[in-house]
C-alpha cells in the first residue's frame, strides 16, 4: 500500500508529465500550423468530391488546404483556402481549377497554377479566378467525340441500306468486335 507522500510524489509527477506533453504538442501544431494567408475561389460548376482539409496544390505541390466550402446567396460554390506562404508566393494572374487528385475514390483537389513572378503579388483575402481545367477539357472531348461516333454510324447506316440482307448479317458479324470495343470506351469514358 502506498503512503500518502508516494501517492502526492506520483501525481505531481504525472501533472507534470500531462503538462509537459500537452505543451510539446501544442509547440509542435503551432510549428505545423504556421502563418497561413486565406484566399477564396468562386465556382461556378459543382465542387463534388473537394472537402474540407482537402489539398491545395501548386504546379502539383502541395501549398495549402481547403478550410470551408459553401454556397453563396448567388448560387456558386465558395471555397476558403489557406496557402502556406512559406512554401508559395502567389501572383497576380494566378488561376485556380478543380482537378482529380484521387481518380479512386473521386477526391477532388484546388490546383493553382499561373502567375508571373514579375507581377505584383496576390493580396491575402483576394479572390483567386478560375481557369479551364483539365475537366472541362476531356468533358468538352467527349461531346466531339461521341458527335463523331453519331456522323460515323450514319455514314454506315447510310451505307448498308441498299445491301443485300445476307451481305449485311456478314458485314455486321465483322464489324461487331469494333462495336464492342467502341461501346466499352464510351462506357469507360
Amino acid at each position: 500500500m502506498a503512503t500518502r507522500v508516494q501517492r502526492t510524489k506520483v501525481g505531481i509527477f504525472l501533472l507534470f508529465g500531462a503538462i509537459v506533453i500537452v505543451g510539446g504538442l501544442l509547440l509542435v501544431a503551432g510549428f505545423r500550423q504556421g502563418a497561413k494567408q486565406r484566399y477564396s475561389v468562386i465556382f461556378e460548376k459543382t465542387v463534388l468530391g473537394l472537402y474540407k482539409g482537402g489539398m491545395v496544390q501548386y504546379l502539383g505541390v502541395p501549398v495549402g488546404l481547403v478550410d470551408d466550402i459553401y454556397v453563396g446567396n448567388d448560387g456558386k460554390a465558395y471555397v476558403e483556402l489557406l496557402i502556406d506562404p512559406k512554401k508559395v508566393t502567389l501572383h497576380q494572374g494566378v488561376e485556380a481549377t478543380l482537378e482529380f487528385y484521387s481518380f479512386a475514390t473521386g477526391t477532388m483537389c484546388v490546383a493553382l497554377k499561373g502567375g508571373e513572378p514579375a507581377a505584383e503579388l496576390l493580396p491575402p483575402d483576394s479572390i483567386i479566378p478560375t481557369g479551364s481545367s483539365l475537366i472541362d477539357s476531356f468533358s468538352s472531348q467527349a461531346t466531339e467525340l461521341m458527335a463523331t461516333f453519331n456522323k460515323i454510324a450514319e455514314k454506315i447506316d447510310a451505307g448498308l441500306k441498299d445491301m443485300p440482307e445476307g451481305k449485311i448479317t456478314e458485314v455486321v458479324d465483322q464489324i461487331k468486335p469494333f462495336i464492342d470495343d467502341a461501346r466499352a470506351f464510351i462506357s469507360d469514358a
